[in-house]
């Protein structure tokens, strides 16, 4: 099957390279702050220039580049829990769920704080649906003691998750027992560095900067080869410049500062080029999901990614509605479209996602909109296949025999080719306006409830996927936790 070509562009080649000698020169002349001295010498002994005194690294080019040209960029064979994978650089089409405190009911336009529940149900949900490539807990559990509440997902996530799995950590305390929850499934320490049942998200604190802590878990995790994903997310207006030029430069400048970083600590540790800029709207100094504008930060991303030689992943089928309404469908779709032609692989990677996301600001998370996002990436990923061009589905033998005025409907070659050929949605309203007021004249938000309360009825509550020995373990680390870091 010929696959859709990603190879829409905003930027000629002059001007990706003059973002990429700006982001250089933000690099060697600027510098990052970088408060952590293990961290500094080890940038110092490959080439960089260190003030102690203030913490800053200026990154020379020579530093930089070798780095890029260093860092894995195959995920193949980059197995990270269950020896499945994110196929990441193969062209497919994945979502990334997320993780917030707050969930929204879109069905009843409720939003409330999450529940223990509600994580349950959603690593529940993100098994079931087969777009989901990365699952999370959806709603933090306001239960929970906010210093502990990222230990306890790590304990759930490790119990119930299917498919490769993340949520935030918040500390370099808890880092460390989720490391121990990470060994103890996976089989120990060795065992973790072979299977990856662990990753961490570092990011920069915008501009040109990183916290303590992040620094402190990403010397961690590289202890144990656990993937280190990164992603500064600059604001264009905020943390970064209005100028969307700017802003792409800024953050091109943070995510080389990172690669460096990774590839210092982990040399074997795959990365992807994230595309997470964003604008500010100005008049309410909110971050705007929906905007036009992130589009064109997505397809700037992926031309710098491809410089790189690297996949790119973007934050794009965002909204700013509060509902699953026609803003919310057309802003969504729009970034995503043009996101898409650009050649970006996957929707979100933590933080504010695509996958069930609704930027009710600030941003919570929906099962109902999870549903419906599946539905839409099954429709984006018909686009992305293309069709087959032979004589087989050129069909010339058939249409002469059907000849003028005939009808295809009956023929065997159309049942041969129908469900390869079309897309059928089961989300998606196809009825005829009479038809669909007799069946209740429904939305997509009381379709999706109606979807997710079907898949729950079936497989809710979950069967751990780890044996009755190992989840004890799990609840000792965390009471060991909850001890620790309460206290």
């Amino acid at each position: 099957m010929k696959k859709f070509l990603s190879d829409l562009t905003i930027l000629s080649e002059e001007e990706v390279e003059k973002i990429h000698q700006t982001s250089l020169r933000i690099l060697e002349e600027i510098g990052l702050h970088i408060p952590n001295e293990e961290i500094l010498s080890i940038i110092e002994k490959n080439g960089a220039e260190v003030d102690w005194d203030r913490s800053i690294v200026r990154f020379p080019e020579s530093l930089v580049m070798r780095a890029v040209s260093g860092v894995r960029k195959d995920f193949t064979k980059f197995p990270t829990h269950w020896d499945k994978h994110i196929p990441l650089g193969k062209g497919e089409f994945i979502l990334w769920m997320c993780s917030q405190p707050e969930v929204v009911e879109l069905s009843r336009n409720i939003k409330r704080r999450g529940t223990h529940e509600d994580m349950i149900k959603g690593i529940t949900v993100g098994n079931v649906l087969p777009n989901v490539g990365l699952v999370e807990p959806h709603g933090l559990p306001g239960e929970v003691p906010p210093k502990v509440v990222d230990v306890y997902c790590w304990r759930y996530l490790y119990t119930y998750a299917r498919k490769p799995c993340h949520t935030w950590i918040y500390s370099t305390r808890s880092a460390k027992y989720v490391i121990e929850m990470a060994k103890a499934v996976a089989g120990g320490e060795e065992e973790l560095k072979r299977k990856k049942t662990l990753l961490y998200f570092a990011e920069t604190v915008s501009p040109l900067r990183y916290a303590p802590y992040t620094l402190e878990i990403m010397l961690l995790m590289s202890k144990y080869e656990v993937p280190i994903y990164i992603g500064p997310m600059v604001t264009a207006g905020g943390s970064g410049p209005v100028t969307l030029a700017g802003t792409v430069a800024l953050c091109n400048a943070e995510i080389l500062s990172e690669i460096v970083l990774v590839w210092l600590l982990n040399p074997n540790q795959a990365l992807v080029y994230p595309g997470l800029a964003s604008i500010i709207d100005l008049r309410r100094g909110l971050i705007s999901y929906g905007a036009p504008e992130q589009a064109l930060l997505a397809i700037a991303a992926v031309q710098m990614a491809r410089r790189y030689r690297m996949a790119c992943c973007c934050n794009i089928h965002l909204s700013d509605s509060n509902l699953a309404d026609f803003q919310r469908g057309y802003e969504a779709a729009a970034t995503v479209a043009f996101a898409l032609s650009a050649g970006v692989e996957m929707i979100g990677i933590v933080g504010y996602a695509g996958a069930g996301f609704v930027a009710s600001n600030p941003g919570c998370q929906s099962l109902e909109q999870l549903v419906i996002d599946n539905e839409c990436a099954d429709y984006i990923k018909r686009i992305l296949r293309g069709f087959e061009v032979n004589d087989e589905t050129l069909a010339f033998n058939l249409i002469k025999k059907v000849g003028i005025g005939g009808t295809f409907l009956g023929e065997e070659h159309t049942v041969r080719h129908m469900r390869e050929e079309h897309f059928f949605p089961t989300l998606f309203n196809r009825k005829s306006y009479h038809e669909w007021q007799a069946d209740g004249s429904t939305s997509i938000a009381e379709r999706a409830r109606k979807r997710l309360e079907a898949i729950l009825a079936k497989n809710y509550p979950p069967d751990p996927v780890i044996d009755h020995n190992t989840e004890k373990i799990l609840d000792e680390i965390y009471r060991e936790a909850k001890g620790g870091l309460l206290s």
